[in-house]
């Protein structure tokens, strides 16, 4: 016998005779009473005797296992779920491969310098985080990418970690990537902030020329590929002679110096660029260094990435053109449009920008 109904107090009770034994079970609502008796008539399907045989320990686990089930799922798809990322491989050990694999690429000249520390400072930073698979699940992982600080940073250290995860999978220590459980909302992954483009005003860019010409003449030939032609920082000193074509104004460049390791050739620079090419044709292309740059610099308050900034801006502004930006800075017209679009300056500032001439 089972049976819900109404008590003269109001509530609701469910009530059932098992084994010759009186169950009640009262209830603030009709809604709750009833639900409890699909459950219980539910639970008749299984063999409770299993449920007999289990110890306390093991009761109490399912117990607190049910209580922090998320909302909408079931203790079958939650298990399923944490053991597709668990492992009793050694995650460090892993992670000591996965580096060196890069280190490997590095060395065969298909992954630049600049990229492999960054690899390897992001590695190394979620080898001091998680030092087993015990620890990895995507809210860990999600808070853990949270703190690397802007959008932009988080998700170029989620596609690191991403990338290692898939590795993990490749050598079938894990069944899928925790990362892709995380939505790239939950990141706010949001194009770069207009403000967050630091490019450098016409009169400090030209201050800025003149003063590399009067006190650091070895570092104009570096800052003109940068801020005249777009050339990443990290990609100009690779430049050797036998690249520039100076009577047709072309740029070569090898694939094995560029960062998505293509070969490709710029060409329809501006002629202001030739012109401190020309200048200082016979100085080595020279950056600064980290110090030259925070104090010897300090004065002009050169923004992050200021040079290729610079040049995206005033070029997008020049020609209004994104496909032509994007054959001389390799990124995409999108991307273009996403940074710089609400950042562009008039035509006549940024043909003045172009115009900026190294002293006679």
């Amino acid at each position: 016998m089972k049976n819900v109904f109404k008590l003269a107090s109001g509530k609701w009770r469910f009530e059932c005779l098992l084994k010759g034994k009186l169950y009640r079970k009262t209830f603030k609502t009709k809604i709750e009473a009833e639900a409890y008796k699909r459950n219980f008539d539910s639970s008749g399907k299984f063999d409770l005797a299993f449920f007999l045989d289990l110890p306390p320990s093991s009761i109490s686990d399912i117990k607190n296992a049910l209580a922090i089930l998320p909302k909408d799922k079931t203790l079958e798809e939650s298990v399923k779920l944490a053991w597709q990322f668990y492992s009793s491989r050694d995650l460090l050990k892993l992670a000591d491969d996965y580096i060196e694999l890069k280190k490997q690429k590095h060395a065969a000249g298909k992954l630049c310098s600049d990229e492999l520390r960054h690899i390897l400072g992001r590695i190394n930073d979620f080898k001091a985080a998680f030092k087993s698979f015990d620890a990895l699940f995507p809210h860990s992982l999600k808070d853990f990418l949270l703190a690397k600080g802007s959008a932009k940073t988080v998700k170029n250290w989620r596609g690191t970690i991403s990338e290692f995860f898939d590795y993990c999978v490749m050598q079938k220590a894990i069944r899928s990537n925790p990362v892709n459980e995380l939505h790239a909302d939950e990141f706010n992954l949001a194009p770069t902030s207009l403000r967050e483009i630091g490019f450098l005003p016409l009169e400090t860019a030209k201050a800025f020329m003149a003063f590399l010409e009067g006190s650091y003449p070895q570092f104009c030939r570096f800052y003109a590929l940068t801020m005249f032609a777009g050339i990443r920082v990290a990609e100009a000193p690779r430049l050797k002679d036998e690249y520039f074509r100076y009577a047709e104004k072309k740029i070569v460049f090898p694939a094995q110096i560029g960062k998505i390791k293509k070969a490709w050739t710029l060409e329809d620079l501006p002629d202001n660029l030739w012109a401190w090419l020309e200048k200082y044709k016979n100085t080595p292309i020279q950056a600064p260094s980290s110090y030259e740059r925070t104090n010897s610099f300090k004065q002009f308050n050169l923004p992050h990435n200021f040079t290729r900034h610079s040049f995206a801006t005033y070029h997008l502004s020049l020609y209004f053109d994104p496909a032509k930006t994007s054959k001389i800075t390799r990124n995409s017209e999108q991307m273009l449009r996403d940074h710089y679009w609400g950042a562009l300056v008039d035509k006549e500032t940024a043909k003045a920008y172009f115009e900026i001439l190294p002293k006679i």
